[in-house]
């Protein structure tokens, strides 16, 4: 998609719901996870300030045969490039660090603040990963607090949770207790993906 063209939307269906997508012709820069009733607006704000008075048009991405794959637990990184027009650019630098973290990787808010060259700031790096605009892509399901703590999602923590299990992480009691390290044996590819919330 030329820089010309405008934004595209689309949409992919995956076992957290619908999401919803958007490009520029730099790259994704929008996936949304279904999160409740300010969905719509927080989605629809994004896409006017993408957009920015261009052209927007609906279609398909690469980007939606990827998460498929991934969901059905057979791709483990993304190959699409990213328009991280939405941050500001001290947010970039931490959702460039937090694309290094591989499928199965988890890493903490402190960890992630030292990867992105600000050690000691692991509280502004959880702003950061909070306002990420390409979840799943930009995995911030792999960030979890110190102490063995979930942490925060703004996808929700259920979704997190799926998310880190389909990765092979067990997550055992609530949202709020620990995480296990234990590994869970990875599903067949042929099994599908179903989610508890």
């Amino acid at each position: 998609m030329s820089a010309a063209a405008g934004l595209l939307r689309f949409d992919v269906p995956s076992p957290l719901g619908v999401l919803r997508g958007a490009a520029t012709g730099r790259g994704v820069a929008l996936l949304a996870l279904p999160r409740g009733r300010d969905d719509d607006a927080h989605v629809a704000s994004a896409l006017t300030r993408l957009a920015a008075g261009g052209p927007t048009r609906t279609g398909t991405h690469a980007l939606a045969e990827q998460l498929v794959a991934y969901f059905a637990g057979t791709l483990r990184s993304f190959d699409v490039p990213l328009d991280l027009a939405l941050v500001a650019p001290g947010t970039e630098r931490v959702l460039r660090a937090l694309c290094d973290v591989p499928f199965g990787e988890l890493v903490t808010y402190g960890e992630l603040a030292r990867r992105a060259g600000m050690p000691g700031a692991a509280r502004a790096v959880g702003r950061a990963v909070g306002s990420n605009p390409v979840p799943i892509v930009v995995p911030c399901h792999r960030v979890v607090a110190a102490g063995a703590r979930l942490g925060g999602f703004s996808g929700g923590l259920a979704h997190k949770r799926a998310l880190l299990a389909l990765e092979g992480h067990e997550v055992r009691g609530t949202d709020s207790e620990r995480w296990s390290t234990a590994r869970v044996a990875r599903r067949a590819a042929s099994q599908p993906l179903l989610f508890e919330s």
